[in-house]
């Protein structure tokens, strides 16, 4: 907040509505296709490349009662793949089997170990879903001993690929398939509707589309073209469900099924929940909850992943403050954040570093290192291409694999410290800003803001990748009252024309208050309480609406000298300077000890700015710290002597000479800190 570059995408248009506007500016030309997806806007599943030739093969083995093992994945996409299939088959045929391998004890994908334990299963047919599409060695492997593999997967493939009887990938190199971003679920999905063409079976389909819309939404796919139908299709569906694993989840994470099912729900509330199970225990118990058939026994089974994801927070908390510990502590050269320790739960690291990333703008791998093996997850932004960078460092990786945004590697812990430096070298080749960039689709004003817009928004849902859920920009919001909310007091709420809420902001809450104009980033809904309906504003970001970031002096001046602020103003700005990695700067300036300045200090900085359009505290001004040439800077804008369109963290930029004069004594900050003379 308050330091992040705000990029609009779209000025409001009066003759226009809101969700024209938001069309026009996201490209959407079939809007009629858009607000209203169809079955008839899935594609034909033979276009994927050897659908054919996979459908045959999986018909032939359940006529020839061969014993058919499904090898999935231990996160969402993987665990409703495999249920999705496995369902499906047994219907056909009861030689169906399925494997998921233990997180920790065996790792992602076909390793060799876990092929060995396969193998004791004595499969005749092997598919895999959510990954294979590199496990070259082990498909090798799996032949060798008479097996056939079918590989469905939609991680990035490499030109060649392994040799298996078939291989369905929409990420090949010769794909054909118009739908480039179908997840694991996804595939399974359009496998499912070829094998029931072939099969003439015409089944009703709803209950695998609701499982495959859980992992399209966990994988966050573009959630565009056909992705979008089945995603919207799916949420329809899914409100009338009788898979009872879903309904048990729907119950234990407190999902409302009188209102319409969303994104949000599958994706803060429901998968959390299975995905919990393949990092604390075992993901094979997710597949068992959604083939389950007993409302009895999938509540237990859903209450005890409840328990598992509770575990799973307070351990991604832990971690997530060792990381932030350990950020502190280190220099700010590097773009790439690589960090590693013996005691991060493998399955939890790939959580904390996305929230990581968030934080920073800055891609992030951390490690889980144990017996000299350095396991991690990596996530990225815009720009950085994880599977790309990986390509580039594959000399220091035993494997690796993964999407542009997120991706696993393992490592010697000897080659870490060069993983990092050939990291590094290749963010330093892309032109890549470390400021966190909010994109806006569009600014209006209170006036703009109905129930009935917010009708009209609903429409744009199902929200997720490619399809965000539209953010708006409001400026000079003054709140008539503020105060804290929340059971742990972190949230806060300011009223203006609506309530405005601002989830998990305790770090500012301080900034937030009832004195002082804000420009904000926001979305409205209705929020509907006792039968009342209203509307209110969730708030993401603000700046003052002066224009003017947090910058560095007032960070300062508050630690510093927090008699002069008030406290929980000092608290928040000490956690500012935290956070914006700028402690070097205070350190500094207490070393030097110079938290005075002098008239004879402010006409040295003035003289320098009228020389020069850019000024930084960090420039070198005559016998003055950094501290002095900002605070300088600050007296002479207080005083209106100078101004400059924009005031970063520790600049000044587009600096204007007033051609006036004032005395420094009219200036606060001059009364607070000048002495006489040095």
């Amino acid at each position: 907040m308050f330091d992040n570059q705000w990029i609009i995408t779209k000025t409001k248009d009066p003759k226009q509505s809101v969700n024209d506007c938001l069309l026009s500016s996201r490209n959407i030309n079939d809007i009629d296709a858009f607000l209203n997806p169809t079955y008839e806007q899935f594609y034909d599943p033979f276009t994927i490349n050897e659908m054919e030739k996979v459908v045959e093969r999986i018909i032939s083995a359940i006529y020839a009662m061969e014993k058919i093992v499904i090898f999935g994945d231990y996160d969402v996409d993987g665990i409703t793949s495999t249920a999705m299939l496995v369902k499906f088959i047994r219907e056909l045929s009861n030689n169906i089997d399925y494997f998921i391998p233990h997180r920790l004890g065996q790792g992602y994908g076909l390793s060799i170990q876990a092929v060995n334990e396969v193998l004791l299963l004595k499969p005749d047919l092997l598919i895999t879903v959510d990954c294979g599409v590199v496990s070259f060695d082990e498909v090798t492997l799996l032949k060798s001993e008479g097996v056939d593999v079918i590989i469905t997967d939609h991680h990035q493939s490499k030109e060649q690929l392994p040799d298996a009887y078939a291989v369905l990938c929409n990420t090949r190199v010769d794909n054909t398939y118009k739908n480039p971003y179908l997840s694991s679920s996804g595939l399974t999905y359009k496998l499912l509707q070829a094998l029931d063409t072939r099969l003439s079976l015409t089944k009703d389909l709803d209950e695998y589309l609701q499982l495959a819309t859980l992992g399209l939404v966990a994988d966050v796919v573009p959630l565009v073209g056909e992705n979008r139908a089945m995603v919207s299709l799916g949420l329809k569906s899914l409100k009338e469900t009788r898979v009872e694993g879903i309904k048990a989840l729907f119950d234990i994470a407190g999902v409302n099924k009188n209102e319409p099912i969303t994104t949000y729900h599958l994706g803060y509330m429901v998968c959390p929940r299975i995905n919990a199970t393949g990092r604390m225990d075992h993901a094979k118990t997710a597949v068992s909850l959604l083939l389950e058939n007993s409302q009895r026994k999938a509540t237990l089974l859903a209450s005890k992943f409840d328990q598992l994801n509770k575990q799973r927070q307070i351990e991604q908390q832990r971690i997530y403050d060792e990381v932030l510990d350990k950020l502190h502590k280190i220099d700010d050269e590097h773009g790439v954040i690589i960090l590693g320790n013996e005691n991060w739960h493998h399955g939890i690291i790939g959580i904390v570093a996305s929230k990581v990333q968030e934080s920073t703008n800055r891609p992030v791998i951390l490690l889980d290192i144990k017996d000299g093996i350095a396991k991690g997850s990596g996530r990225s932004i815009e720009g950085f291409d994880l599977v790309k960078a990986l390509n580039y460092c594959s000399d220091y990786l035993i494997k690796y694999g993964g999407h542009e945004k997120a991706a696993g590697v393992t490592l010697d812990e000897e080659n870490i410290d060069n993983f990092r430096s050939a990291m590094n070298e290749y963010y330093a080749q892309l032109d890549l800003s470390k400021k966190h960039e909010i994109i806006i689709d569009l600014e209006i004003s209170n006036d703009d803001i109905t129930e009935e817009m917010i009708n009209e928004l609903n429409k744009l849902q199902p929200y997720g990748e490619s399809n965000k859920r539209p953010t708006f920009l409001i400026r000079n919001v003054l709140f008539s009252t503020t105060r804290v909310i929340g059971k742990d007091k972190n949230h806060f709420k300011g009223q203006w024309y609506f309530d405005c809420l601002t989830f998990n902001c305790e770090k500012y809450m301080a900034l937030l208050t009832s004195n002082q104009p804000y420009d904000i980033v926001c979305y409205p809904n209705i929020n509907v309480w006792n039968n009342q309906k209203s509307i209110q504003l969730i708030v993401y970001d603000y700046q003052l609406s002066s224009g003017h970031d947090i910058s560095l002096i007032t960070c300062i001046l508050a630690v510093l000298h927090k008699s002069e602020y008030e406290k929980d103003l000092y608290t928040f700005l000490q956690n500012s300077l935290k956070k914006n990695n700028l402690l070097h700067y205070a350190e500094l300036i207490s070393k030097e000890n110079e938290l005075f300045i002098t008239r004879e200090d402010i006409i040295k900085v003035y003289k320098v700015a009228k020389k020069i359009d850019t000024l930084s505290a960090t420039d070198k001004i005559e016998q003055l710290s950094a501290y002095q040439v900002y605070l300088g800077m600050e007296i002479l804008y207080e005083l209106s002597l100078i101004d400059f369109t924009k005031k970063g963290l520790i600049s000044f930029t587009n600096i204007i000479i007033k051609d006036k004069k004032q005395p420094l004594e009219n200036s606060t900050l001059y009364n607070i800190f000048k002495v006489s003379s040095k």
